[in-house]
């Protein structure tokens, strides 16, 4: 239909964003607990659980956290308001304050407590966290497998999306360019990774046996995002019905809990992707939000007073702010350690600055005297390399070193990366107080880990560089092994030669776009300039695709800045930074690439053609055609440069230009479902019927499973031949199975025109009012009103309807 037209490039740039969430789904367990007689639930209740399976690093973690120091208002708050029946009081906690000041060790243990009380509890970290969909498929899979209870509503919710997102991601791409797409790496690199479900992700993780799905990131009004003007959406409806499916079961497990706890860690890394939804999602009052639900937060910055403004007005939110240590919870700390003397532990709060997580590395090191604290230096690092020079076992200490340079640790990665003499110590290396993480995958703390990272960059560079150029081949492995699985399932959903496999499929694909993540951020800290240019050009095609994807390229680009501490990477940094604060965060990145960097004469015109693609969704067409024209000029043998003029020729009303571009275009894929519908559309508004219906039979039999291009076919016969000829053909369209795999905003829209085709009796006007209910945006209201313009020609009875319903429309639609 051409109300896709204004809204099938934003689709192709998040076309299949949640891929893999259908096998996350299938992989929801339960755990087991049964209820029994006793102090929970009615008469009382216990909670039994199979015995869960942990290595002697958790266990060792969790004996030293039973002797947890300090703390005790905040612990004391928390458990006051989990014994508290009152549901007025506030349900959203905020633990917020420095790095190492032990955020993340006060959520464990409010965790415990929870669970003490028989709350349903659950934790995610901002490592786990790249969209809506990572977190709700996180949260679901420990939920489900604490209450050994499947989320079934969920499970079809995810099912449902990744058809849809599959459909999307193989219909409406368009043609990819040719020639520098993911090589696939040679195998031998670290043979010790395949296979195993690990990686070694910039701000993504592994869970369990799940892959966290990544999802679009934020709203449109966010800086990250996209804007109204350019008629981008976020994939509300999608998002929306899994948020919706996911608090349908919260309302089912509420019945059977008395609490229920959801923790968010790490929230300055998981905020941008969630600050605009979770408040939402609790003041949803079409799909209330269980009373006695807890969220609870930490992060080190302030809460966005633009999102959570409203909760803090209705007293829901709770501040807890943590300080460092003060001098007596400090020495209670040191005296576990058996160290009471005043001096040293004098010296200990000058030296950690009373840091909680300094004060317990340098308690490990049990200093014997104050003269011996006496160190100069960045504090962090005085406190790390004291605590390796606490470390007597030289085995030992080079693993926590080199194990540093992993972002995420399974005891794959660690066989990988730990030296000869330290394969043994994976179990002594999550006992360490600074790694923390659930199940089998592990992460050090930030502000330790960088302190390591700083050591291992300035005292062995070469070292430094053949571990990451280690890791980043670790990840070419598991790439490889990702593409060939995608050509695979191409080819048998396509029967397309099983050697192609399209870049939007890679990019559709979660496990593909985590393992090149990984192998950018490795290959940066390896050689940062010879890497540049590669990661440039994925930077511009994340710009094009998806607002998520450019910021996760770019907090890999920052991050890979911050621990190589190179200048020119954090140059780049920076500029990108900027740009993706601008209210057009894609088009001024790509401006920001066309102007400052000398990118090799085929990359620069795909980024040309991108940006040209943006400024015609704009309606910026003379500044999209100078884009495009350069593009043409600078690689006529591109598809995607001749595609993305046609497409905005024919926007512009230019037809026969844009038939030409698109059939230059077609000649390099014939059979291309999107080039054939966008060409057909063009024959059909110039007038061309018989041209229009040979191009759009052939989209539509391309994709049978799409009905949008049925629907586009259906539309041309009913303007060609009269509705009476077709009402039978829109009847079997709109009762479809497959309509239950359109997103909500296409399904909105099939309401709208089933209403206008086949309900007569039903006034026009209340179909575009509940079109309107939804709040679409301009640019989808701008579609459907063209495509009732075309409708409403002539004197019949559905030209009469159709005009009523443009009319309503346009006096209440968006502007």
């Amino acid at each position: 239909m051409r109300v896709r037209t204004w809204v099938r490039t934003s689709k192709r740039r998040w076309d299949g964003y949640l891929r893999g969430l259908g096998h996350a789904a299938s992989g929801v367990r339960g755990g087991a607990h049964t209820r029994g007689n006793g102090p929970l639930g009615d008469g009382g209740g216990v909670v039994a659980r199979r015995q869960e399976r942990v290595s002697r690093g958790e266990l060792l973690r969790r004996h030293r956290e039973r002797g947890f120091v300090g703390r005790e208002p905040q612990r004391s708050l928390f458990a006051h308001n989990l014994s508290r029946n009152d549901m007025e009081a506030p349900f959203v906690f905020y633990v917020h304050g420095l790095g190492g000041v032990g955020k993340s060790t006060l959520l464990r243990q409010w965790r415990e407590a929870a669970r003490a009380t028989g709350a349903l509890t659950a934790l995610v970290e901002g490592n786990d966290v790249h969209g809506v969909p990572d977190v709700l498929t996180e949260l679901a899979r420990q939920l489900s497998a604490a209450a050994d209870s499947p989320l079934r509503k969920f499970e079809e919710a995810v099912k449902a999306y990744r058809s849809r997102q599959v459909t999307v991601a193989a219909g409406e791409a368009g043609p990819e360019p040719g020639g520098d797409g993911a090589s696939l790496p040679s195998r031998f690199a670290v043979q010790a990774l395949v296979g195993g479900a690990g990686a070694l992700i910039p701000g993504g993780s592994v869970v369990g046996a799940m892959a966290n799905q990544e999802a679009l990131a934020r709203g449109l009004d966010r800086a990250w995002g996209a804007t109204a003007g350019r008629g981008r959406r976020e994939p509300q409806g999608d998002v929306t019905g899994l948020s919706e499916a996911f608090v349908a079961e919260l309302d089912r497990m509420s019945e059977d809990w008395p609490r229920i706890v959801l923790f968010f860690d790490t929230w300055e890394r998981s905020g941008p992707y969630l600050d605009g939804w979770l408040p939402r999602l609790v003041e949803n009052e079409q799909v209330p939000f269980p009373a006695n639900v807890i969220v609870v937060l930490a992060g080190r910055d302030e809460l966005s007073p633009r999102e959570w403004e409203p909760l803090r007005e209705a007293d829901a939110v709770c501040d807890v702010p943590l300080e460092v240590f003060t001098r007596e919870e400090t020495q209670a700390l040191l005296a576990r350690h058996g160290v009471r003397d005043p001096e040293v532990v004098d010296a200990v709060v000058r030296v950690s600055g009373g840091l909680p997580l300094l004060v317990d590395l340098l308690a490990q090191t049990t200093p014997e005297s104050a003269a011996s604290m006496e160190n100069r230096g960045d504090l962090v690092d005085v406190v790390v390399d004291r605590f390796l020079q606490w470390i007597e076992d030289p085995h030992q200490r080079e693993t926590v070193l080199v194990c540093s340079l992993a972002q995420e640790l399974n005891e794959d990665v660690f066989t990988a990366l730990a030296p000869p003499g330290g394969q043994h110590l994976w179990g002594w290396l999550c006992g360490q107080s600074f790694v923390s993480g659930q199940g089998d995958y592990k992460q050090y703390h930030a502000v330790v880990r960088a302190s390591m990272l700083h050591r291992m960059r300035t005292n062995s560079p070469q070292g430094w560089r053949e571990l990451h150029e280690r890791l980043a081949d670790a990840q070419d492995v598991q790439l490889a092994t990702v593409e060939e699985e995608l050509t695979t399932e191409w080819a048998a959903r396509n029967g397309t030669d099983a050697g192609i496999l399209p870049e939007y499929a890679q990019w559709a694909d979660e496990r593909w776009r985590r393992y090149r993540a990984g192998r950018t951020y490795h290959r940066l800290c390896a050689a940062p300039h010879a890497a540049l240019g590669e990661v440039l050009g994925d930077v511009a095609r994340a710009a094009w695709r998806d607002p998520a994807y450019l910021r996760q390229w770019i907090d890999v680009l920052s991050q890979a800045a911050r621990d190589s501490g190179d200048p020119a990477l954090q140059a780049w940094s920076d500029r990108l930074l900027q740009a993706a604060a601008e209210e057009d965060a894609a088009l001024a990145c790509l401006t920001t690439i066309l102007t400052d960097s000398p990118v090799p004469r085929p990359v620069r015109a795909r980024v040309l053609a991108y940006r040209g693609g943006l400024q015609a969704e704009a309606r910026r067409d003379q500044q999209a055609m100078e884009d495009l024209n350069q593009a043409v000029l600078l690689a006529p043998q591109e598809d995607t440069p001749l595609a993305l003029r046609g497409e905005a020729h024919r926007e512009a009303g230019r037809y026969d230009q844009a038939i030409t571009d698109l059939t230059n275009a077609l000649n390099h894929h014939p059979e291309d479902a999107w080039l054939l519908a966008l060409r057909g559309e063009a024959h059909r508004l110039a007038g061309r019927y018989d041209d229009a219906r040979q191009d759009l039979t052939a989209a539509a039999a391309a994709r049978p499973d799409d009905l949008e291009y049925r629907f586009e076919l259906l539309l041309l016969e009913t303007l060609a031949r009269g509705f009476a000829s077709q009402e039978e053909r829109w009847v079997d369209l709109f009762a479809s199975p497959l309509r239950a795999s359109c997103d909500a905003e296409d399904e909105q829209v099939f309401a709208l025109f089933e209403v206008l085709f086949l309900s007569p009796e039903r006034d026009p006007a209340e179909a575009a009012r509940d079109l309107l209910a939804t709040d679409p945006d301009f640019h989808l209201v701008t579609g459907v009103r063209s495509l009732l313009a075309e409708l409403a020609a002539g004197e019949t009875e559905l030209a009469e309807r159709a005009r009523q319903c443009d009319q309503y429309l346009a006096e209440h639609g968006p502007n």
